[in-house]
């Protein structure tokens, strides 16, 4: 009997006291319902968030039931079409399960496998997605629209986790390297970690906003997926050339949406940020530091305002720079340890990031020469001919399977395989550099640049952190006299390709050199070796110091004005981006006219995305400068449309009016508004005014056609 006793109180770890005295009856059926345990708690956990989640719905529809209450993304949820948001759904799990396959055979260092996972995860989706659009454009169809889209796209990702099935994978618990990490790698991720929890729920809690992400990305994620093809919205606006970039992330972006509304959609980037600090991690220990080093730099890129502010928009920054870095990582291998798996996946880095964000162009002819360099003196001292023959092939077929969808229509459409970009020589393109530098935005002149990161503005587009700022320079130095020289080498030959170009093609936007700046928080753990011996605790105290400090003005600038910024769409369209609310609450089989090129850029341009309506299908044709009052007739009866809505600061009023004339147009609403207080480091909140007649008041017009 105590023997029994003993083996219930080892087993179930409850006191003696609190079992009944009748222990050898209760003792068997006891133990049975022990195992009952963790399913019933499991299966009340998923209960709960079914009812306290979007799923609320799926639930009451399965039922038969209405369902009055939503959570977390409600106006999004009632928009989803279930079969779209299934398709989408397997979509990313057949990638993800084929991701883990590839990653588990690749033949490197534990830590490259998360990046392998990475890159391979987002072709598995996007290349076939780009495949088919390519297709369903040249034949004149919408293959890419969902359902169908998505589930084709899949097929290729299901194949590989067949294969991987039938040779014996199978799923398994990922390996966690474990281990005790120091307090300052602790604290940065965990700052990073909190910035960035604080950054998805205020993403979550607000309509998709930023610039650039409103103004074209996140408009073009909604058309690839929607029209089923990649061309069909360059024909419906011809005058958005910033339409026609390769749209790999928006790809991305798109399928989130699909599957989970926009609010989803808005977090596309954050995958990459850990991929990203993942990279920063992996060249860190490449430069010949350990384990904790490699997190130190990995929380330090995480921790980087612009990537907090960024990771949760529709842009495309931490994106391209996730991508470019995941790539440079795996490039600083030992050339002699190359084999022709990791050139496949170099090549496959190197398209994925010319298709994500053009400015990086010039960094991946950088590594390309460097990949292919680094493959021919291997051949060259190890007598592999045959075997680096075959590993450039492999490369370069990686990439073309990547690029050719969108080089080919724009090769066909533009004459450059790159448009927008302008080829320096060639042009047929834009430069943006003709738009205007603009560093004053950031620092007080051109010639303060070197002075960027201690003055640096935080928002998405500005911020690399006070770690950056503190330790990256002599950590740089040491390890450029002490670290392998392979990753200081790459790290040299990426800022002699990426600082002249961003210089001379560029207006000047720090978010341009994210990657580059990832990179370099491979330094900060060598700014501590850098540190005489007795005084590495003083150090260590410091970057602390600058990690909460740098976390307090991330919180401050860029988190706290975007928690205080009105939350329903139309307001905060309103507020935030000066768009009529007037016009967004038109009736969304009502197309519209949108005129730009009289207001002001920081909004203007991004009206397009709120412009197209909560549910996302509102028919938008843009226009700018150059359209004529005849021109602007002729287009809008030939797209059907009726209304055209043009915002105009004080001195383009009188063009605006002139433009739409009484003879053409009736003025059916107009609205002035100018700035009111400031939300954030550059940015300003919209007030409306009565009066229209100020210096500073912009004027929106709302015309219809008569």
């Amino acid at each position: 009997m105590g023997n029994d006793a003993k083996t219930v109180n080892r087993i179930s770890g409850v006191p003696t006291g609190l079992h009944s005295g009748h222990r050898t009856v209760i003792r068997h059926p006891f133990a049975r319902s022990r195992r009952l345990a963790l399913p019933a708690m499991a299966g009340a956990f998923g209960v709960y968030v079914a009812m306290h989640s979007p799923l609320r719905d799926a639930v009451a529809a399965l039922l038969g039931l209405k369902s009055r209450a939503c959570y977390f993304v409600c106006g999004d949820w009632t928009a989803l079409s279930g079969a779209d948001s299934a398709a989408a759904c397997a979509l990313i799990a057949a990638a993800s399960l084929a991701a883990w396959v590839v990653s588990d055979s690749f033949a490197g260092a534990p830590y490259e496998r998360p990046l392998v996972f990475g890159l391979s995860a987002l072709a598995f989706i996007v290349v076939p997605a780009a495949a088919i659009g390519g297709i369903a454009t040249w034949t004149g169809t919408a293959l890419l629209r969902p359902p169908l889209g998505p589930l084709l796209s899949a097929l290729p990702a299901a194949a590989v986790v067949g294969a991987g099935l039938r040779r014996g994978w199978r799923p398994h618990q990922p390996h966690v390297i474990s281990g005790r990490h120091g307090r300052l790698v602790l604290l940065a991720g965990g700052l990073a970690a909190s910035l960035l929890l604080v950054s998805t729920a205020l993403s979550l809690l607000h309509p998709p906003g930023g610039g650039d992400a409103i103004s074209y990305h996140a408009p073009l994620a909604v058309f690839l997926w929607h029209d089923g093809n990649l061309g069909a919205f360059l024909d419906r606006a011809p005058i958005a050339w910033a339409l026609a970039n390769p749209g790999t992330s928006e790809l991305w972006y798109g399928l989130m949406r699909v599957a989970g509304g926009e609010r989803l959609a808005d977090l596309g980037q954050l995958p990459f940020a850990f991929l990203g600090g993942m990279a920063a991690g992996a060249f860190t220990r490449r430069s010949g530091l350990g384990r904790g080093a490699a997190g130190l730099a990995a929380g330090a890129f995480l921790l980087a305002p612009m990537v907090v502010m960024q990771s949760t928009t529709q842009a495309n920054d931490v994106a391209g720079g996730g991508l470019l870095m995941a790539t440079i990582a795996l490039a600083c291998a030992p050339g002699a340890t190359w084999t022709a798996g990791r050139l496949g996946w170099l090549g496959l880095g190197l398209g994925l990031t010319a298709t994500t964000k053009l400015a990086l162009l010039p960094c991946v002819a950088g590594v390309t020469l460097f990949v292919i360099a680094a493959t021919l003196w291997s051949a060259r001292h190890h007598g592999k001919a045959h075997a680096v023959a075959k590993g450039l092939a492999l490369a370069a077929l990686m990439f073309l399977l990547v690029t050719a969808p969108w080089w080919i229509r724009n090769v066909a459409r533009y004459g450059n395989p790159v448009y927008p970009a302008g080829v320096p020589l060639i042009g047929r393109g834009i430069f943006v550099s003709d738009f205007g530098r603009i560093d004053r935005e950031f620092v007080p002149g051109p010639a303060a640049w070197p002075l960027y990161p201690l003055i640096e503005p935080h928002d998405d587009r500005s911020g690399f952190g006070m770690l950056f700022a503190v330790g990256v320079v002599p950590g740089l130095v040491l390890a450029a006299r002490r670290g392998r020289r392979q990753p200081i080498f790459l790290y040299g030959l990426v800022a002699a390709f990426m600082l002249p170009a961003w210089w001379m093609l560029t207006m000047h936007e720090p978010r341009f050199l994210l990657a580059f700046f990832g990179l370099g928080c491979a330094f900060l753990p060598w700014s501590l070796l850098a540190v005489p011996r007795p005084q590495r605790r003083m150090g260590s105290a410091l970057l602390a110091g600058a990690a909460v400090f740098s976390a307090l003005v991330t919180f401050d600038q860029g988190l706290l004005p975007l928690a205080r910024q009105p939350g329903a769409r139309a307001e905060f369209y309103d507020r935030v981006w000066g768009v009529d609310p007037l016009v967004t609450s038109l009736p969304e089989h009502e197309g519209l006219l949108h005129h730009t090129g009289y207001g002001p850029p920081s909004s203007d341009y991004a009206a397009y995305y709120p412009l197209l309506g909560p549910s996302l299908s509102r028919v938008v044709i843009p226009a700018d400068t150059e359209a004529t009052t005849d021109s602007i007739v002729t287009g809008m009866r030939h797209a059907g449309l009726r209304y055209a809505y043009v915002s105009a600061l004080p001195e383009s009023r009188a063009t605006v009016e002139a433009i739409y004339d009484g003879a053409q147009f009736q003025l059916v609403h107009m609205s002035s508004i100018e700035r009111g207080e400031p939300s954030g480091a550059r940015r300003y909140l919209y007030r409306p005014v009565a009066n229209a007649t100020g210096n500073g008041a912009i004027r929106r017009y709302l015309y219809r056609l008569k």
